[in-house]
């Protein structure tokens, strides 16, 4: 019985750990990869007015391209981001809406 519950365990936290690593596919409805290659990846976000998302991990480090104002960002902002795990949500009544580029 415990070697069963260990090996469940670890097989979900596998797939757990797999899932978090990439929003675009744990969040395909806030994250849309629009290109990729070996040095970067193109990922459109869009939160639209109050929307919430899930818990994901971004593991590259990323230049974002703020499409439109935001409570800590303006139109045409740019900014530099690390890894990061974190849940985010659009908390203004104005979608969110910018670029970002991981680079690997």
């Amino acid at each position: 019985m415990s070697k069963l519950f260990w090996a469940g365990a670890v097989v979900c936290l596998a797939a757990a750990f797999s899932a978090a690593q990439d929003p675009t596919k744990i969040e395909p409805k806030h994250y849309k990869l629009d290109f990729e290659n070996d040095k970067v990846q193109v990922v459109a976000v869009h939160y639209g007015p109050h929307e919430k998302g899930e818990t994901h991990e971004h593991i590259l480090n990323r230049v974002v391209l703020y499409l439109n104002d935001q409570p800590n960002a303006k139109a045409d902002d740019v900014r530099v981001a690390g890894a990061a795990t974190h849940a985010e949500e659009n908390a203004s009544a104005q979608p969110a809406d910018r670029i970002a580029v991981e680079l690997k």
